[in-house]
């Protein structure tokens, strides 16, 4: 492993992670990741409807056109 280790190349993580489940519930492997995946859908779907309410909002404000 020590060959593919370079510290220059690692992603560094500038906020705290916080991870939805319960650190004192014991779940299988498979419930844990299905509940991970689950909460990612979720999460990645709000954003999407935040984005597109976004863009309506941005198309509606200014008649459908482009500002230029």
């Amino acid at each position: 492993m020590a060959q593919f280790h370079n510290t220059d190349d690692e992603p560094i993580c500038t906020r705290k992670i916080m991870i939805p489940i319960d650190d004192n519930q014991k779940f299988s492997i498979r419930e844990y990741r299905n509940k991970l995946y689950s909460d990612i859908h979720k999460r990645k779907k709000e954003l999407r409807k935040k984005t597109l309410q976004s863009h309506q909002n941005y198309y509606y404000n200014n008649g459908g056109s482009e500002v230029q």
